[in-house]
């Protein structure tokens, strides 16, 4: 969280596989820096996040370049530059969130912003973001998330999450993933890490990269398959579903 050089590129990384866009790029790493901002109590400034993204892209340079973040685009475009300026309006329905512009990622992204700046709580703001049409269930998920690291898990109302968990009996509770996630994030990583032909040893700046962990993987092909087998399982069993890749 305290990263913005590994946020950026992490989440580069994360984008870029399904949405190689640099505007999709950029917004997904403007929301993630904004949730960075209130999971650690600070406040959440559009003209600093955009700072703070084009510093950290500067800081990683050409190794930036295999995902079209390169030369003039490591600054921000300038309709993700238009749609961060200012303050987001005082209700979700005046972003236009229906319409021709529906699932525009950076319609997305001003939801997230407004979910930073402007939501009176966790419920309210949630209504108002569905409320408003268009692309429901990415503006619901970006608006949870924001609102989740703004108020709080306990802001989320009790019938919530007890519809939840009585759509998922015997299942682990979401907040035990949310925890085991945390704890995996706050690692120290070991000798083993990946890095991958983009990641370079030194930054422009002379700092080495933050190192990703990498978790040992089975010796023998067998023990390979079985282990992918229960990971599945064990994700099924959870209420989860991962690719076949």
């Amino acid at each position: 969280m305290d990263d913005d050089t590994a946020l950026v590129r992490n989440t580069v990384v994360s984008a870029a596989a399904t949405h190689y866009d640099p505007r999709c790029i950029w917004s997904a790493v403007l929301v993630n820096l904004a949730v960075a901002s209130l999971v650690s109590g600070a406040a959440v400034d559009p003209d600093e996040l955009a700072a703070r993204a084009a510093g950290a892209a500067r800081e990683l340079g050409a190794a930036l370049a295999p995902f079209g973040i390169a030369g003039d685009r490591l600054q921000l475009p300038a309709e993700v530059a238009g749609a961060l300026s200012g303050l987001p309006p005082a209700a979700p329905e005046e972003i236009g969130l229906d319409g021709d512009a529906m699932g525009y990622t950076l319609k997305a992204m001003q939801v997230a912003l407004w979910c930073a700046l402007r939501a009176p709580d966790f419920e309210e703001a949630m209504v108002a973001v569905v409320s408003a049409g268009g692309d429901t269930d990415t503006n619901g998920a970006v608006a949870g998330a924001v609102l989740g690291a703004r108020f709080g898990c306990r802001a989320i109302p009790p019938r919530w999450r007890g519809a939840v968990a009585r759509l998922r009996p015997g299942r682990q509770p979401m907040e035990a993933w949310a925890d085991r996630l945390l704890r995996l994030s706050c690692r120290a990583p070991g000798p083993r890490t990946v890095g991958g032909p983009w990641l370079p040893s030194r930054l422009p700046s002379g700092r080495a990269p933050t190192p990703m962990p990498r978790s040992r993987r089975p010796s023998s092909p067998a023990a390979r398959r079985s282990t992918c087998r229960q990971t599945r399982s064990n994700a099924a069993t959870s209420g989860w579903s991962i690719g076949t890749a």
